[in-house]
């Protein structure tokens, strides 16, 4: 850590009025040895700062040693400035010159750079993380940290948000690492509901979905036949195994929840398959993409509140086309 000039000059001060005390008891070590022993401890607080600078420190004699203050001010790397102040007891232990009440606070209001909106908070950390936040995002998050305040199982509703297939970390379903994200922003006092979420339902791009506590309005059937369910080995000697296999893997998805046609498309990218055989393997199963709009509409609903336009757009933002996202919308009643 770089001390400035004006520190170099406060501290030979406060050396001078430490040696010059007037208690009976010597503290056995010099104000020098402790001023430095104690400043050796901000240069480690300090590491994590790309410039940092201490100011009028001063000795303080005690019964044992030393009480060190000082003014330090540290940079970041995108520019903010904080001020903290200093505090550090240094005494003569048994292996030498020891600290101990090591502690630096920022200072209330001197932080340079003005404080971000919550907005402004929450739209740079999903920037910086390379996590897509579309319009809504943020209205969405704030809302659904709202339902895990006033849930009676918040770790359940969190567990079964982050399982669902569409909400797994891929291209477009980024629910994990927006909800990581967002919830020290936006909902702090739910970080607790995260971590016993993530250690009771082991929670994990690709992690099995949790079951629900509430049923569907629009209920799933898996083993109901779906158009084409002859094995396509069968109907269609030259398909790959890759693109069997696709087929199966598709037909569990939408048997769970709804998909566009690609949202389920990236879901089988993110499930290691081929462009090709996923698309092949959504093309061959072709289900009726407005129905699918109309089941992910009502189970946006069920999950939490949106304006018409806003349950469009989400919907859109799963990959459903405008037809199909209003569709979808209007079977809801919205």
């Amino acid at each position: 850590m770089k001390r400035t000039f004006a520190a170099t000059a406060a501290f030979s001060v406060a050396l001078f009025i430490g040696g010059c005390s007037t208690k009976t008891e010597s503290p056995q070590i010099t104000a020098e040895a402790a001023t430095a022993a104690c400043l050796d401890q901000a240069d480690k607080l300090a590491a994590t700062f790309t410039k940092s600078t201490v100011s009028e420190p001063s000795a303080e004699e005690t019964d044992h040693g030393y009480r060190i203050t000082a003014g330090v001010e540290s940079s970041t790397s995108d520019g903010t400035t904080v001020k903290r102040d200093f505090t550090c007891l240094a005494y003569l232990g048994d292996n030498g010159i020891e600290t101990r009440d090591v502690n630096w606070t920022p200072t209330t209001g001197q932080t340079t750079k003005p404080p971000q909106t919550l907005r402004e908070e929450y739209d740079a950390r999903m920037a910086a993380g390379k996590i897509q936040n579309p319009a809504g995002a943020f209205d969405e998050d704030t809302r659904f940290c709202e339902t895990l305040r006033t849930s009676g199982d918040p770790v359940r509703i969190l567990a079964e948000a982050i399982t669902r297939p569409r909400n797994l970390d891929s291209p477009t379903a980024h629910r994990i690492s927006r909800i990581k994200e967002m919830i020290p922003i936006l909902c702090a006092d739910q970080t607790a509901t995260i971590q016993r979420a993530t250690e009771e339902f082991n929670l994990h791009p690709g992690a099995q979905p949790v079951t629900p506590t509430t049923k569907p309005v629009v209920a799933s059937t898996p083993s109901a036949p779906l158009p084409k369910a002859t094995s396509p080995a069968k109907t269609e000697p030259g398909i790959t195994a890759g693109q069997r296999n696709a087929v199966r893997a598709a037909k569990d998805y939408l048997a769970y929840t709804a998909f566009s046609r690609q949202g389920l498309i990236e879901q089988l990218e993110f499930e290691n398959y081929s462009t090709d055989d996923a698309t092949f393997a959504v093309d061959y199963i072709a289900p009726d993409w407005n129905i699918q709009a109309a089941k992910a509409a009502q189970d946006y609903l069920d999950y939490t509140a949106f304006s018409r336009q806003g349950l469009i757009d989400q919907l859109m933002f799963e990959g459903y086309t405008s037809a199909q996202a209003q569709y979808g919308v209007d079977q809801t009643g919205l």
